[in-house]
């Protein structure tokens, strides 16, 4: 049974939709927004409660492309997660030629 479960690129789309859908499941009792952006997650946070009349999301900040950010952001999550859902991506755009920090391309870091 999956009580516990982490979206990343909860805060719209299809990581949103997943989150506010396994809210709604019984079983369901703790939904982590997994986010960059504290703004957009605090926003996501409040509608979903508001859809689903539960106070079971909690956010935690992170970039997927940032292995360091992924790093910090974990070491924050202190219960034991049952699901992740790995929805956060990038579409090829102006930034397709970037590179991370560590040298990787950005649009391939975000998406794996």
């Amino acid at each position: 049974m999956n009580e516990s479960i982490l979206i990343t690129g909860a805060n719209a789309g299809l990581g949103k939709e997943a989150a506010r859908q396994l809210a709604l499941k019984r079983e369901t009792k703790k939904v982590i927004l997994f986010c960059r952006n504290q703004a957009k997650a605090e926003a996501a946070k409040k509608d979903l409660e508001a859809q689903t009349g539960k106070r079971i999301f909690e956010i935690v900040i992170g970039d997927v492309s940032d292995i360091n950010s992924v790093r910090n952001a974990v070491e924050k999550i202190k219960e034991p997660i049952d699901a992740a859902i790995l929805n956060a991506g990038g579409m090829v755009g102006k930034t397709a030629e970037n590179m991370t920090r560590s040298g990787m391309n950005l649009l391939a870091a975000t998406n794996i």
